[in-house]
């Protein structure tokens, strides 16, 4: 038997709850055992000193920020209600990995999404394709938009696919506008020239049409349960700061009556 490739630990009062979130982090990490304490000390030891990843809840941010710092180890955090304080200033520490939103009426956090939290820590290039975040059986559709007008046709067979699904109206919107915008950015954001300049970036109203090379991939997929859409462009400019800095001005903009969310 070989030896554990990561070292894994999660911080947590509830043993039981500690118990079952580690199985789902040591399968997703190889088998690698999982040490489950509410002890600091312990679960410091648990860590050892290179390939570390920890598993705490919100509420424990600030001592698992200092034990990743301690021993350079990443940081997975999850929380059961809106984002406290401590994770808003914990998403600018280069620790902290993930945050995942915890459902009240769940007992620990979502399997599958811990499990691909956990992966892409250990191994940043294991990417998951849509598919894999869907039962068995889902369906998946796929697009390559080069256009712009290509752009709204796709956004309207996406709302058309979900109504055909059941969805409500409203959730059709919502869910439309959000992949037009990911669209947007893929299409018009994203491409650069040869010395690293947007192409488009400056004028989103002019219609456009990108090389084959240049065409994002969007996909929508459901199982009936979930429902996933993914918009993936080759230029791979979307940086980490990119993504907290939206995420943190979405959150300020839907707790005031004004702005845009």
């Amino acid at each position: 038997m070989s030896s554990p490739t990561h070292h894994l630990a999660v911080l947590e009062e509830n043993r039981a709850a500690g118990q079952r979130i580690a199985r789902i982090a040591s399968a997703a990490a190889n088998f690698s055992p999982a040490v489950v304490s509410s002890d600091v000390a312990e679960v410091e030891q648990g860590l050892g000193r290179r390939d570390g990843l920890l598993l705490c809840d919100a509420k424990d941010v600030r001592t698992g920020l200092e034990l990743s710092r301690r021993v350079d180890a990443k940081l997975l955090v999850w929380t059961r209600g809106p984002l406290t304080a401590e994770v808003e200033a914990a998403l600018d520490e280069k620790a902290v990995d993930s945050v995942l939103a915890w459902p009240d009426f769940l007992s620990v956090p979502r399997p599958w999404e811990l499990s691909m939290a956990i992966r892409r820590a250990l191994n940043p290039r294991a990417v998951p394709r849509a598919r894999d975040l869907l039962a068995w059986g889902a369906s998946v559709f796929k697009w390559r938009p080069r256009t712009t007008e290509d752009r709204d046709r796709v956004a309207a067979e996406v709302a058309d696919w979900m109504r055909t699904l059941g969805i409500p109206q409203r959730q059709v919107d919502r869910i439309t506008e959000v992949t037009y915008e990911l669209l947007m950015n893929a299409m018009y954001d994203a491409p650069v020239d040869a010395h690293g300049r947007p192409r488009y970036a400056f004028d989103r109203q002019k219609a456009i049409t990108l090389a084959e090379i240049e065409a994002p991939v969007v996909r929508l997929g459901s199982d009936g349960l979930l429902l996933v859409v993914e918009v993936t462009d080759p230029f791979g400019l979307l940086s980490r700061q990119h993504v907290v800095r939206g995420l943190l001005r979405g959150r300020r903009a839907s707790q005031s009556s004004e702005g845009e969310v």
